[in-house]
C-alpha cells in the first residue's frame, strides 16, 4: 500500500489519484512521503503512526485532535505528556476547589468562582474519558500489544476491584519502549 502525497491516507498501490482528497499521485511510496503527527505532508521526516518524540504542546493537540481515534500508535511522548497534562488539572482541583468545597464557611466570597471552576473540571474530565482510553489504547499499541488484550484491559479498568491491578499492568506497559516497525 501506498499514501496520498496530500493527505497521508492509505490508498491502493494502483491509484492515481487520492480516493480521499482527490490529489493526484506521482508513485509515491510510505517509504518517501513524509507525513507528520496532524497528517499533513510537511516535509518532515515522520510518518502517520509512527513513535516520533512530541512535546508538551503537541501532546495536547494529537491528544483533543484524535480524540476517538483508537488506531494507530502513541508515542511514550505523547502518552505521558497527556498525563502530565491530566495531573496538573487534578493539582488544581486539589488545591483550589476541595480546600473550599469541604470547608465548613459556606458563605466564602469567591463561592461563585468555585462553583464555576468545579464544573469546568467536571466537564474537563468527562470530555476527557474517551480520549484518554483511545490514548492509552494507541500506546499499547505501540508497544506491541494485540487488538484484543487492548479491549481485555479498557474494559477491566471499568471493573471494580479488578482496575487497581489492571491500571498496574497498565502502568508498567506503558512504560515499555516501542516496538520497531518494518
Amino acid at each position: 500500500m501506498k499514501y496520498c502525497v496530500k493527505c497521508g491516507k492509505q490508498i491502493p498501490d494502483s491509484a492515481k489519484f487520492c480516493t480521499y482528497c482527490g490529489a493526484e499521485q506521482n508513485g509515491s511510496t510510505a517509504q518517501n512521503v513524509t507525513i507528520n503527527n496532524y497528517g499533513t505532508n510537511n516535509g518532515s521526516k515522520e510518518v502517520i503512526g509512527s513513535s516520533n518524540p512530541v512535546n508538551m504542546v503537541q501532546a495536547f493537540k494529537l491528544f483533543w485532535g484524535r480524540y476517538a481515534d483508537f488506531g494507530g500508535t502513541s508515542s511514550r511522548s505523547e502518552y505521558w505528556y497527556w498525563i502530565l497534562w491530566q495531573t496538573i488539572v487534578t493539582i488544581i482541583a486539589l488545591v483550589f476547589v476541595l480546600p473550599t468545597v469541604s470547608s465548613e464557611n459556606g458563605g466564602s466570597a469567591f463561592s461563585g468562582i468555585i462553583t464555576i471552576l468545579t464544573i469546568a473540571i467536571i466537564i474537563w474530565y468527562v470530555a476527557s474519558i474517551i480520549p484518554t482510553f483511545a490514548i492509552t489504547a494507541r500506546r499499547l499499541r505501540d508497544m506491541g500489544s494485540s487488538t484484543t488484550a487492548i479491549i481485555l484491559l479498557l474494559i477491566g479498568e471499568c471493573i471494580p476491584f479488578l482496575n487497581f491491578f489492571i491500571e498496574i499492568a497498565v502502568f508498567i506497559m506503558t512504560l515499555m519502549p516501542s516496538v520497531k516497525q518494518n
